[in-house]
């Protein structure tokens, strides 16, 4: 995934992570261009337990009113380097 918020990770809908091919397929990233990125078995982690806790609905980082945002990757991120995914 990106490291840079506000490009990729933005918009990634549940259906853009294929765990089988540990590949994430990012839509409309830097240049409007369609990607696929890989994906390591440490985010794949990162990212089920993120799941587990906030339960998204459509897409992986939600924000108000259900749309994409990156917030929730850098705060769930924060959260569980720290390990504190009790919030």
């Amino acid at each position: 995934m990106q490291k840079r918020p506000g490009t990729g990770s933005v918009n990634i809908k549940l259906t853009d992570i294929d765990s089988r091919r540990m590949q994430v397929n990012i839509q409309e990233g830097k240049g409007l261009k369609q990607r696929k990125v890989p994906l390591s078995p440490v985010l794949l982690s990162v990212l089920r337990d993120y799941y587990k806790k906030y339960k998204p609905g459509h897409y992986l980082f939600e924000g108000a009113g259900g749309k994409g945002t990156h917030l929730g990757l850098n705060q769930g991120l924060l959260d569980y380097e720290s390990g504190d995914l009790t919030n």
